[in-house]
Parts: structure tokens; sequence; C-alpha cells
């Protein structure tokens, strides 16, 4: 990926700045972050998220991944970028280390011990074609199509074949809970694996889908699948009989695990949907928000959403739920700088906006530039 050409108008700015300077900044810190963050990183397509201790980390199409700092959800900060211009499909996280499924380039490990400069240490296709990553220790579980395959990465550069399965349907995504590995398997519903063993070397038990089964998640006894038709809750008290206790029905892509609830990603072009799963499957409210992802610690969401970046909620309520603060606002945009409370954008078709965010809750737009003016500027003005 080349690097793209950052063109200076500082002049440029100065004067608009001066012309806008009755405007008194009220809080700087709301503004702060983006001045230090360009969308030109962001450019791209949100696939997911996953969170680990203070960071999320978002997959883009055609960039990799972003690391951000989100210790102050108020004002989360992009830390780091490992640049990867395959495909990307399932993304775990692993104490220091990013797992990546990466498809046919197989999985991807990098070291994000340093937020800052994220490094791959280890890549390997022994599995084939990887959509889903689920990590143990130091042995990462990928569905891989027809297979569902055991590698063990504790030497990143050696990465060798533990064990394998065969999936009769394909293996999507996948998750471990004792000594079992649930798929969810497209058209073949859900999967159960022993992975203490090859023999069966195919699953010990499964359940029918509800349209196509494409995401899985476990909490203790429970497991919840993303499916086409519905969302649906899974007795594993006995994983040699799994059970459905529950559906919703809810196109669903995804599902995350919150506190005491369950958020589903949708799968077409509709909001996220929160169940209540202290007793059961029941719908307890929706987002004002799609997304292609979402990642759940404790209060706060982080949400990849299409087109505008990752956002970072307090959820505590989530028939309430409360914007804390944004990567990435404006996808689309090219170019974002801010001093005091203006704020200066330029997006892809160059066009040049001026806001005033003195109200973060409210930015004012201020004046509007004609297209093919500018490309961006820097940003240290």
């Amino acid at each position: 990926m080349g690097d793209k050409m950052n063109i200076s108008r500082k002049l440029v700015s100065i004067l608009l700045l001066s012309a806008c300077s009755k405007l008194i900044a009220k809080d700087h810190r709301n503004v702060e972050l983006l001045s230090q963050i360009s969308s030109n990183n962001w450019e791209g397509t949100e696939l997911g998220v996953a969170v680990e201790g203070n960071y999320a980390y978002v997959m883009l199409v055609g960039v990799g991944i972003k690391v951000v700092n989100i210790r102050q959800p108020r004002f989360p900060r992009e830390t780091g970028e490992f640049q990867f211009d395959g495909s990307l499909f399932d993304l775990a996280v692993e104490g220091n280390r990013c797992y990546i499924a990466g498809g046919v380039l197989g999985l991807i490990i990098v070291d994000v011990s340093d937020p800052t400069r994220p490094q791959e240490i280890g890549r390997t296709r022994e599995a084939g074609s990887v959509r889903g990553v689920a990590v143990n220790g130091d042995t990462a579980y990928v569905a891989a199509g027809q297979s569902v395959v055991a590698l063990v990465t504790s030497d990143p550069q050696n990465i060798y074949r533990l064990r394998s399965w065969q999936s009769p349907s394909f293996a999507m995504n996948i998750a471990l809970s004792g000594n079992y590995a649930y798929v969810a398997a497209r058209e073949g519903g859900l999967e159960v694996f022993d992975i203490t063993t090859m023999n069966p070397p195919r699953p010990v038990a499964t359940i029918d889908p509800q349209g196509e089964t494409r995401d899985v998640t476990v909490l203790g006894n429970s497991l919840f699948l993303a499916e086409s038709e519905a969302v649906s809750r899974v007795d594993i008290s006995d994983p040699l009989h799994p059970r459905r206790t529950a559906s919703n029905a809810f196109p669903s892509d995804e599902v995350t695990l919150g506190r005491n609830t369950l958020f589903a990603v949708p799968l077409e072009a509709r909001n996220v949907r929160v169940y209540d799963i202290a007793n059961g499957l029941d719908s307890l409210a929706q987002l004002s928000h799609g997304a292609k992802g979402i990642a759940v610690r404790g209060p706060i969401a982080c949400s990849a959403v299409l087109n505008s970046g990752l956002l970072i909620e307090d959820v505590s309520d989530p028939a309430q739920a409360t914007e804390l603060g944004r990567i990435g606002y404006y996808l689309r945009f090219t170019s974002v700088v801010a001093s005091g409370n203006i704020i200066f954008t330029t997006n892809s078709s160059f066009r040049l906006s001026i806001y005033d965010v003195s109200d973060p809750a409210n930015p004012a737009p201020i004046a509007f530039d004609n297209p093919g003016s500018y490309a961006s500027w820097s940003e240290d003005l």
C-alpha cells in the first residue's frame, strides 16, 4: 500500500481560521482528537472490532488493522496500524498478539505489545483459507472452509498443525469452551467438535440452522447463534446433545456478549439489536445505528459503523445508549484538522468544509468551498 501524498495548505487554513477568530474554544479536548486523526488513514470498509484491555482493534478492508486507545472512551486515540492488503474475515486478540483470519493468505499473527508499532511475527497457510479464529493459550483453532484446524503458535516462525477435523458444510466462525469447539457452519448449522481427539474426525453433534448459521459465541452452559433468519440460544450443558431453547426472528451476522446482554449485528441494513439473556433471550432495546462488528467490555461498546468509523458508547442502559467518542467520524473524508473549536475537513470530492464544534453534540457548519479545491493539508497549524 503506497503512502498518500499530503499537500500542505497551511496558509489557506490560517486565513480561514482568522476569518472565524471570534469563535472561542469552550472545550478544546473535544476537538483535539480530530486534529490528531486524519481520515485518509480510515479509507476502507469496517469489518469488525475486537477489544483487549485498553485497546480496540478495528479491521478495515484494504487498510489492515487500526489500533485505538480507548482508556478514556470520550477521547479515543489511534495509536498504530498494521497494513494488510489482503482479505480480512475475523480477528482474535490474546495477550500481546493479534490473530487475523486472512482468507487464502491463511493465519497471520501480529505482535501488538507496542501499540504504536504493530509487527507481523508469523504467518501460515497450513490450514488453507481461514475464515474464523479462536485462541486458547498457544493454540489457535481456525475455521477453514470444510475443515477445523488446531495450530500450535508458541513459535510464530514455526507454526504447525496439531489436529484437524472435517466440517461437512462450510466452517465460518468458531468459539471454544472446555474440550469442545463450536462452529458456525452456514447451511450446516452448528457443528460441535471434541478438540481433545481426532476420533472421530467429524462433528460429535450438530443443530440444524435457521437459514444460515454465521456466528457463534459461548457463555457458560449457553451458546448464542447469529443466523440469517434469527438469533438463537442453545443449551450446551451436555455438549453431545445441544438443544435450542430460544429464538428471536432477527436476520443477524454477528453476536457479542455484554453484561447479561447479547448484541446482535444485523445481516441487513438494520440497527443493532440488544437482548436480555439473564434467563432467556428477550428483546431489550435496539441501538440507533447498524454496524459491521461490535465489541463490548463492561459498560463500553465499540462498534465498527459502516462509513462512520469506530463508535464508542456507554451501554450500561442499552435503551439509552450514550455516544462517548468516535474515530474516523466521517469515513469518506480525506482529511480532518482542528484548531480550538474550529474543524476543517476535505472529503473524497475535495470539498472543503468548516465546522464550529464548541457544542460537540451539535457541530455547526460555517462555510463550504467548491469541489476540486484542496486534497488535504498538513495538520501542524
